[in-house]
């Protein structure tokens, strides 16, 4: 049993021994450049997708910085 504290948070939970054995099993070890290349890709395919939406939010009448993301003030 495992008891993790945080200033506001308390968190008490059991480890299942079969299930993160089973977890381990599936995962595999890949080179570190294949893994950041595999993350700039997640990256990319998330900020188009956000630029999209915010897009559609523009498109109907909602408030969003579609062009200038980063020029706050």
């Amino acid at each position: 049993m495992f008891v993790i504290r945080g200033e506001n948070v308390v968190l008490l939970g059991e480890i299942d021994k079969e299930k993160e054995a089973a977890a381990a099993s599936t995962l595999q070890q890949i080179p570190v450049d294949a893994a950041r290349e595999a993350q700039k890709a997640e990256a990319e395919r998330r900020k188009a997708r956000e630029k999209i939406q915010k897009r559609i939010l523009h498109d109907r009448g909602f408030s969003v910085d579609v062009l200038e993301q980063h020029d706050q003030y």
